[in-house]
Protein backbone atom coordinates (compact mmCIF):
# COMPACT_ATOMS: atom_id res chain seq x y z
CA UNK A 1 0.00 0.00 0.00
CA UNK A 2 1.33 3.46 -1.32
CA UNK A 3 2.43 5.91 1.54
CA UNK A 4 -0.74 8.37 0.02
CA UNK A 5 -3.26 6.03 0.53
CA UNK A 6 -2.51 5.30 3.96
CA UNK A 7 -2.16 9.12 4.51
CA UNK A 8 -5.59 9.82 3.28
CA UNK A 9 -6.72 6.93 5.14
CA UNK A 10 -5.09 8.23 8.55
CA UNK A 11 -7.00 11.89 7.42
CA UNK A 12 -10.00 10.13 6.83
CA UNK A 13 -10.08 8.41 10.18
CA UNK A 14 -8.85 11.54 11.85
CA UNK A 15 -12.14 13.42 10.68
CA UNK A 16 -14.17 10.39 11.15
CA UNK A 17 -12.65 10.80 15.24
CA UNK A 18 -13.26 14.30 15.43
CA UNK A 19 -16.98 14.41 14.04
CA UNK A 20 -17.56 12.02 16.58
CA UNK A 21 -16.34 13.38 18.90
CA UNK A 22 -17.81 16.73 17.94
CA UNK A 23 -21.67 15.15 18.34
CA UNK A 24 -20.96 13.58 21.14
CA UNK A 25 -19.82 17.08 22.72
CA UNK A 26 -22.57 18.87 21.69
CA UNK A 27 -26.50 18.34 22.18
CA UNK A 28 -29.31 19.67 20.63
CA UNK A 29 -31.83 21.82 22.08
CA UNK A 30 -35.28 21.34 20.84
CA UNK A 31 -37.75 24.53 21.77
CA UNK A 32 -41.24 24.64 21.01
CA UNK A 33 -43.56 27.34 20.04
CA UNK A 34 -44.95 28.48 23.42
CA UNK A 35 -41.48 28.35 25.46
CA UNK A 36 -38.04 30.09 25.36
CA UNK A 37 -35.27 28.99 26.50
CA UNK A 38 -32.58 30.80 28.54
CA UNK A 39 -29.23 29.51 28.55
CA UNK A 40 -26.48 30.17 31.30
CA UNK A 41 -22.85 29.34 31.37
CA UNK A 42 -21.32 29.19 34.83
CA UNK A 43 -24.05 30.74 36.45
CA UNK A 44 -24.36 33.87 34.66
CA UNK A 45 -27.11 34.76 31.52
CA UNK A 46 -25.55 34.10 28.31
CA UNK A 47 -28.77 33.96 25.61
CA UNK A 48 -32.32 33.43 24.99
CA UNK A 49 -33.10 30.37 22.35
CA UNK A 50 -36.21 30.58 20.48
CA UNK A 51 -38.54 27.95 18.81
CA UNK A 52 -36.64 25.46 16.80
CA UNK A 53 -33.89 23.33 17.13
CA UNK A 54 -30.22 24.27 18.50
CA UNK A 55 -27.16 22.47 18.78
CA UNK A 56 -24.92 23.89 22.03
CA UNK A 57 -21.73 22.43 23.27
CA UNK A 58 -22.40 19.58 26.05
CA UNK A 59 -21.01 20.66 29.44
CA UNK A 60 -21.98 20.81 32.87
CA UNK A 61 -20.88 24.76 32.81
CA UNK A 62 -24.38 25.09 30.50
CA UNK A 63 -27.95 25.10 32.16
CA UNK A 64 -30.63 25.65 30.39
CA UNK A 65 -34.01 27.51 32.14
CA UNK A 66 -37.29 26.99 29.73
CA UNK A 67 -39.73 30.09 29.78
CA UNK A 68 -43.57 29.47 29.53
CA UNK A 69 -44.69 32.07 27.39
CA UNK A 70 -48.07 30.36 27.17
CA UNK A 71 -51.30 32.52 29.09
CA UNK A 72 -50.74 31.25 32.84
CA UNK A 73 -53.96 31.66 35.90
CA UNK A 74 -52.36 33.41 39.16
CA UNK A 75 -54.48 33.24 42.05
CA UNK A 76 -54.59 35.83 44.75
CA UNK A 77 -56.55 35.52 48.66
CA UNK A 78 -58.32 35.70 50.26
CA UNK A 79 -56.95 38.44 51.80
CA UNK A 80 -58.85 40.47 54.54
CA UNK A 81 -60.41 43.49 53.31
CA UNK A 82 -63.09 46.28 54.45
CA UNK A 83 -65.78 47.61 52.80
CA UNK A 84 -67.40 51.03 52.33
CA UNK A 85 -70.16 50.81 55.29
CA UNK A 86 -67.36 49.39 57.42
CA UNK A 87 -67.98 45.18 57.09
CA UNK A 88 -65.01 43.04 57.24
CA UNK A 89 -64.88 40.40 54.86
CA UNK A 90 -62.37 37.91 52.41
CA UNK A 91 -61.99 38.71 48.77
CA UNK A 92 -60.08 36.24 46.13
CA UNK A 93 -59.24 36.98 42.61
CA UNK A 94 -57.36 35.13 39.51
CA UNK A 95 -55.53 37.16 37.19
CA UNK A 96 -54.83 35.61 33.51
CA UNK A 97 -51.46 36.94 32.65
CA UNK A 98 -48.82 36.20 30.06
CA UNK A 99 -45.07 36.85 29.67
CA UNK A 100 -43.73 39.02 26.56
CA UNK A 101 -40.49 39.91 27.33
CA UNK A 102 -38.76 36.42 28.28
CA UNK A 103 -35.25 37.77 28.75
CA UNK A 104 -36.36 40.49 31.29
CA UNK A 105 -39.20 38.23 32.96
CA UNK A 106 -35.44 36.73 34.09
CA UNK A 107 -34.53 39.73 35.85
CA UNK A 108 -37.88 40.16 37.87
CA UNK A 109 -40.46 38.26 40.08
CA UNK A 110 -43.38 38.91 37.96
CA UNK A 111 -45.65 36.50 40.10
CA UNK A 112 -44.50 38.48 42.92
CA UNK A 113 -45.30 41.74 41.68
CA UNK A 114 -48.36 40.86 39.84
CA UNK A 115 -49.80 39.22 43.32
CA UNK A 116 -48.75 42.43 45.22
CA UNK A 117 -50.63 44.96 42.47
CA UNK A 118 -53.27 42.54 42.34
CA UNK A 119 -53.55 42.47 46.37
CA UNK A 120 -54.13 46.33 46.68
CA UNK A 121 -56.35 46.37 43.89
CA UNK A 122 -58.84 43.88 45.88
CA UNK A 123 -58.27 46.00 48.98
CA UNK A 124 -59.35 49.44 46.82
CA UNK A 125 -61.72 47.74 45.51
CA UNK A 126 -63.54 46.98 48.59
CA UNK A 127 -63.04 50.39 49.89
CA UNK A 128 -64.80 52.03 47.32
CA UNK A 129 -67.87 49.64 47.43
CA UNK A 130 -70.49 48.08 50.01
CA UNK A 131 -71.15 44.64 51.36
CA UNK A 132 -74.49 44.80 48.96
CA UNK A 133 -72.29 45.43 45.50
CA UNK A 134 -69.66 43.26 46.38
CA UNK A 135 -72.32 40.58 46.49
CA UNK A 136 -73.87 41.47 43.28
CA UNK A 137 -70.34 39.65 41.47
CA UNK A 138 -71.41 42.36 38.37
CA UNK A 139 -69.08 41.97 35.38
CA UNK A 140 -68.19 45.81 36.56
CA UNK A 141 -66.22 44.51 39.59
CA UNK A 142 -63.52 42.52 37.07
CA UNK A 143 -63.39 45.21 34.97
CA UNK A 144 -62.54 47.74 37.91
CA UNK A 145 -59.78 44.90 38.75
CA UNK A 146 -58.51 44.76 35.53
CA UNK A 147 -58.50 48.40 35.42
CA UNK A 148 -56.93 49.51 38.95
CA UNK A 149 -54.02 46.45 38.55
CA UNK A 150 -53.04 48.01 34.75
CA UNK A 151 -52.36 46.55 31.03
CA UNK A 152 -48.75 44.81 32.37
CA UNK A 153 -46.70 44.39 35.65
CA UNK A 154 -42.94 44.76 34.46
CA UNK A 155 -42.98 41.79 31.41
CA UNK A 156 -45.81 40.20 32.13
CA UNK A 157 -49.14 41.12 30.27
CA UNK A 158 -52.72 41.30 32.20
CA UNK A 159 -55.06 39.56 30.50
CA UNK A 160 -57.98 39.87 32.80
CA UNK A 161 -59.24 39.44 36.52
CA UNK A 162 -61.69 38.12 37.69
CA UNK A 163 -63.54 38.35 41.08
CA UNK A 164 -63.47 34.66 42.74
CA UNK A 165 -64.60 34.56 45.88
CA UNK A 166 -66.20 37.48 48.35
CA UNK A 167 -66.32 35.14 52.28
CA UNK A 168 -68.18 36.47 54.60
CA UNK A 169 -67.39 36.55 58.17
CA UNK A 170 -69.54 34.33 60.94
CA UNK A 171 -71.40 36.12 62.56
CA UNK A 172 -72.30 37.90 58.96
CA UNK A 173 -73.39 34.57 57.53
CA UNK A 174 -75.55 34.61 60.26
CA UNK A 175 -77.62 37.61 60.35
CA UNK A 176 -78.07 37.58 56.44
CA UNK A 177 -79.47 34.05 56.58
CA UNK A 178 -81.38 35.58 59.77
CA UNK A 179 -83.02 38.09 57.37
CA UNK A 180 -83.08 35.67 54.20
CA UNK A 181 -85.18 33.70 56.42
CA UNK A 182 -87.40 36.32 57.57
CA UNK A 183 -88.08 37.80 54.35
CA UNK A 184 -89.23 34.48 53.06
CA UNK A 185 -91.31 33.61 55.78
CA UNK A 186 -93.11 36.99 55.41
CA UNK A 187 -93.42 36.43 51.58
CA UNK A 188 -95.25 32.48 52.36
CA UNK A 189 -97.41 34.01 54.80
CA UNK A 190 -98.49 37.18 52.18
CA UNK A 191 -99.14 34.07 49.70
CA UNK A 192 -101.32 32.22 52.18
CA UNK A 193 -103.56 35.11 52.84
CA UNK A 194 -103.85 36.11 49.72
CA UNK A 195 -104.70 32.64 48.89
CA UNK A 196 -107.75 32.54 51.81
CA UNK A 197 -108.68 35.76 50.40
CA UNK A 198 -109.23 33.78 46.90
CA UNK A 199 -111.06 31.18 48.53
CA UNK A 200 -113.50 33.32 50.22
CA UNK A 201 -114.30 35.56 47.53
CA UNK A 202 -114.86 32.34 44.95
CA UNK A 203 -116.90 30.92 47.66
CA UNK A 204 -119.05 34.40 48.52
CA UNK A 205 -119.52 34.63 44.03
CA UNK A 206 -120.96 31.10 44.82
CA UNK A 207 -123.16 31.55 47.64
CA UNK A 208 -124.63 34.82 46.06
CA UNK A 209 -124.93 32.76 42.64
CA UNK A 210 -127.13 29.71 44.19
CA UNK A 211 -129.15 32.33 46.32
CA UNK A 212 -130.14 33.95 42.93
CA UNK A 213 -130.54 31.04 41.39
CA UNK A 214 -132.71 28.44 43.00
CA UNK A 215 -132.88 26.10 40.13
CA UNK A 216 -128.87 26.13 40.15
CA UNK A 217 -128.71 25.44 43.95
CA UNK A 218 -131.27 22.41 43.13
CA UNK A 219 -129.00 21.24 39.94
CA UNK A 220 -126.10 21.30 42.17
CA UNK A 221 -127.78 19.47 44.83
CA UNK A 222 -128.36 16.40 42.33
CA UNK A 223 -125.56 16.43 41.09
CA UNK A 224 -123.77 16.02 44.88
CA UNK A 225 -126.52 13.31 44.79
CA UNK A 226 -125.50 11.44 41.83
CA UNK A 227 -121.84 11.49 43.31
CA UNK A 228 -123.06 10.62 46.86
CA UNK A 229 -122.71 6.63 47.91
CA UNK A 230 -125.10 6.51 51.00
CA UNK A 231 -126.43 9.86 51.74
CA UNK A 232 -129.72 11.15 52.60
CA UNK A 233 -130.87 14.57 50.89
CA UNK A 234 -134.71 16.10 51.87
CA UNK A 235 -135.76 17.92 48.73
CA UNK A 236 -138.08 20.86 49.40
CA UNK A 237 -138.72 23.89 51.04
CA UNK A 238 -139.01 22.38 54.98
CA UNK A 239 -141.35 25.19 56.10
CA UNK A 240 -144.24 24.89 52.95
CA UNK A 241 -144.10 21.05 54.16
CA UNK A 242 -144.54 21.81 57.53
CA UNK A 243 -147.46 24.29 56.99
CA UNK A 244 -149.60 21.27 54.30
CA UNK A 245 -149.04 18.27 56.45
CA UNK A 246 -152.62 17.49 58.26
CA UNK A 247 -153.51 18.15 62.05
CA UNK A 248 -152.51 16.04 64.57
CA UNK A 249 -155.67 13.63 65.68
CA UNK A 250 -156.55 14.38 69.06
CA UNK A 251 -158.76 11.58 70.50
CA UNK A 252 -160.87 13.60 72.59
Amino acid sequence: MSPIVLITLAILALVAISVAWTFKLRMTVVVPDWQRAAVYLDGGFERILGPGRHRLWRSNRTVIVRIEMTPQHLAVGPIDVVTADRLPLRLAATALHKIEDAEASLREQTSAALQLALSSALVRLAAERTLEQLLTRDLELDAALTASVGPAIGATRVLGIVLTGVILPPELRRLMSDVERSRLEGQAALERARSEQASLRALSNAARLLKDNPELARLRLFQAAASARSATFVVGDPALSANSAPPPHNPT
